[in-house]
């Protein structure tokens, strides 16, 4: 009962004319939250499944986990290599021990934007785990990758709900052989997998009641809030936002979830390091910058930048960056856009080459702010390169060159062409 009087106190605490990040930081001061003192990945449950794990490959598993919760990137980076080092040693032929390790390491790689390697390693992690006899064994495994399970059967969306539904039997009519904090941190994994697959069915209310339950067994396991709790309002803000569009909801979501990390985050000296809080200052800044609150986005967008920069995320820092531009285009700050797009271009051509979409995309954002000050002839050669290199990489019809024609065409009639 503690964390839902704490819910309420908060919620009403939130006001929606605060908004700017220095009025939303002087509105969090004079909040009294309740958060978890200690680890925020709690060994309140044991990994008693894998047998054949030892106690020292899976405190650093747990570690790995409790860093990307964070956002300490670096760090859990770190921990993930040195794990999957122990265990891909050539002494080392316990399989078990392997593929625990490759899901810390996978999780690490999806997080720095190598979706090659992520998708690699889970799926073979998974294949693992779908062959295992022992069924008990089978299901820890498979809930561990949920991000894969979706990415796998994107197409097949019902079906793997219907599975997810199987194991969620399963656990029910076997409750009593699971030790009580194992049962509840698999129904949290499989609550949270069920959540998902009905916001992508585009199914708001089936995915809200999902992530209802997944919050009733957070509250089993915390007495106050933990960044788990915070990422889970994230999450419910991020589903709100796309499938119905409404941005006071999603800005008070977004709110409670900010306050509860930033009081966690702060006493571990983290705030100005979590790419958690970087992902929520990106989401709040695109949701004011859409509607009519852009210099009130700024602030959002620069503090996303930095961090991002910090931790080496180089497409998220883009990400930030074109948010950052288009709100300056969207204002009339074309010296700012211009200087900015400038700095990205040269980011992209250094990090992903000048034949990259985002170079296409950099270029095109160089050409719109020339062309808006009647250069005409620039900004058609800058338009001619990007659709060269959309042509290299989609083909030459897809529909980002036919988009790019028409973009083209719009110049030409504006000029003398």
């Amino acid at each position: 009962m503690k964390n839902k009087i704490i819910t309420l106190s908060l919620a009403a605490a939130i006001s929606l004319n605060a908004l700017t990040l220095d009025e939303m930081n002087q509105e969090f001061k004079k909040n009294e939250i309740k958060t978890e003192k200690k680890s925020l990945y709690k060994k309140k449950f044991q990994y008693k499944y894998f047998a054949n794990v030892s106690k020292e490959t899976m405190d650093l598993y747990i570690e790995t986990k409790k860093l990307l919760l964070i956002g300490d990137l670096p760090n859990a980076k770190k921990i993930a290599m040195k794990l999957f080092n122990k265990t891909n040693s050539l002494s080392n032929t316990n399989e078990d021990e392997k593929q625990l390790a490759n899901i810390a390491l996978g999780y690490v790689y999806e997080e720095y934007g190598e979706k090659y390697k992520w998708k690699f390693i889970h799926l073979s992690a998974l294949s693992y785990y779908d062959k295992l006899s022992n069924k008990v064994e089978s299901i820890y495994g498979i809930l561990e990758l949920k991000d894969i399970l979706i990415e796998k059967n994107k197409d097949n969306l019902q079906q793997l709900k219907e599975s997810m539904l199987k194991i969620n039997s399963f656990l029910g009519e076997n409750k009593d052989n699971f030790e009580e904090k194992n049962y509840i941190y698999l129904k949290m994994k499989l609550n949270s997998i069920m959540a998902e697959i009905e916001f992508r069915q585009n199914n708001l209310k089936g995915a809200v009641t999902w992530l209802e339950k997944e919050d009733s067994e957070l509250k089993r396991l915390y007495t106050y809030y933990s960044l788990n709790e915070a990422r889970l309002i994230y999450r419910r803000a991020f589903y709100t936002f796309n499938l119905t569009g409404e941005t006071d909801k999603t800005l008070n979501e977004l709110k409670t979830s900010y306050y509860i990390s930033k009081k966690i985050l702060d006493n571990m000296n983290m705030s100005e390091r979590s790419v958690f809080l970087a992902d929520t200052y990106l989401f709040m800044g695109k949701i004011l910058s859409s509607g009519t609150k852009q210099e009130e986005s700024l602030d959002y967008f620069k503090e996303a930048i930095k961090i991002y920069k910090y931790n080496g995320l180089k497409e998220k820092e883009v990400e930030a960056r074109f948010q950052l531009i288009n709100t300056y285009k969207i204002m009339g700050q074309m010296n700012k856009a211009e200087k900015d797009t400038d700095q990205i271009i040269k980011i992209i051509k250094d990090y992903f080459g000048d034949n990259s979409p985002s170079y296409a995309d950099a270029i095109i954002s160089k050409a719109d702010i020339i062309n808006s000050n009647g250069k005409y002839k620039k900004a058609m050669k800058l338009m001619e390169e990007a659709k060269k290199i959309y042509v290299d990489n989609f083909g030459k019809y897809s529909k980002e060159v036919k988009m790019i024609n028409s973009t083209i065409n719009y110049i030409k009639s504006q000029s003398d062409f």
